[in-house]
């Protein structure tokens, strides 16, 4: 459950086109303060509740095959990172 994780999902899926652009930005700005309120020790419920909603946006629109199991990936990831920030 670790940004840097999540962000080489994202760099998959991103290069491979399975994402949307909005989608993309979303993420990245998502994982962009996670990545500083882990790193400070913050709690974050709002940033919290963020991320749990695109993960499940994620899974909502998950595709088949190799796109779909990283798109499961990234949600799992987001959904622990969340965690972390309650």
């Amino acid at each position: 459950a670790e940004p840097a994780v999540a962000r080489a999902y994202l760099d998959q899926l991103e290069r491979g086109r399975e994402l949307s652009e909005l989608l993309g930005a979303k993420l990245t700005a998502a994982l962009d303060r996670s990545e500083v309120q882990l790193q400070d020790g913050a709690r974050d419920e709002d940033l919290a509740a963020g991320l749990e909603t695109l993960a499940a946006t994620l899974n909502e629109n998950r595709g088949d095959g190799v796109a779909g199991k990283r798109e499961a990936a990234l949600s799992q990831t987001l959904r622990g990172i969340a965690a972390r920030l309650r």
